[in-house]
């Protein structure tokens, strides 16, 4: 029993770790695209923290990738989908986040949503989730 609830707590992480990898290789990917379009210099310091970052978030990305073979996503979907919607909201991602004792401000909320909503309609369809996560 204690593994089942172990491996269930992984499975957790994991999607945990996906949004927040996400969020940070957009945050990433953002610096360096400021950095080209204003041709602006970089310290030593700061390329430095750059670089480290972005090996994290190699590294990261494949302890995700091996570990979500384990997730099923649908199962997650419908886990998030606690109103049994064809969708997510807001709310939906908020209560997740609580229910794990990870407590992320409004800001980030909006930007997972606007992240995993393809078609920007303020919600991710049961597809978007899947294109991501499948």
């Amino acid at each position: 029993m204690i593994k089942i609830r172990s491996f269930q707590i992984e499975k957790k992480v994991v999607i945990l770790f996906n949004f927040m990898i996400s969020f940070l290789i957009n945050v990433l990917f953002d610096l360096i695209l400021n950095y080209l379009y204003n041709k602006a210099t970089l310290n030593e310091e700061t390329v430095k923290l750059l670089r480290d970052l972005l090996t994290s978030i190699i590294r990261m990305e494949r302890k995700i990738f091996n570990l979500s073979k384990t997730v099923n996503p649908q199962n997650f979907f419908n886990k998030l989908n606690k109103n049994d919607k064809a969708f997510l909201k807001e709310e939906d991602l908020k209560s997740f986040f609580e229910e794990n004792n990870f407590y992320v401000i409004k800001e980030d909320l909006k930007f997972l949503l606007h992240r995993f909503d393809g078609d920007q309609d303020g919600r991710i369809s049961y597809h978007e989730f899947i294109s991501h996560f499948g």
